[in-house]
């Protein structure tokens, strides 16, 4: 595949639409979905509402693989996974306006 074996050092991650012959793999794919949930309680005095939202990323807690070794020195790790993306993610607010 390299011609010249110090090549194999400037092997990085292809991004979605480039080509070339820089990175010659293609990686797996991202599924992550996010969610959000609001709701508005009207006060009883004129003009003021409270405001609840719960959101969600990552809802449904896929896995998603990241930063696999490309290193061509060590072949016997060559495209393993190192790490995963963050799990599930939840924050929540709680809004008074006056």
């Amino acid at each position: 595949m390299f011609s010249n074996t110090s090549v194999s050092n400037n092997f990085a991650d292809e991004l979605p639409g480039h080509t070339g012959e820089r990175a010659v793999l293609r990686l797996p794919g991202m599924f992550v979905t996010d969610l959000a949930v609001v709701k508005i309680f009207p006060m009883p005095w004129e003009g003021q509402k409270m405001t609840f939202r719960a959101e969600a990323f990552n809802a449904f807690n896929n896995v998603n693989f990241s930063n696999p070794s490309l290193s061509l020195q060590a072949p016997g790790t060559f495209g393993e996974f190192q790490a995963v993306a963050d799990g599930r993610v939840m924050q929540f607010a709680l809004r008074y306006e006056f």
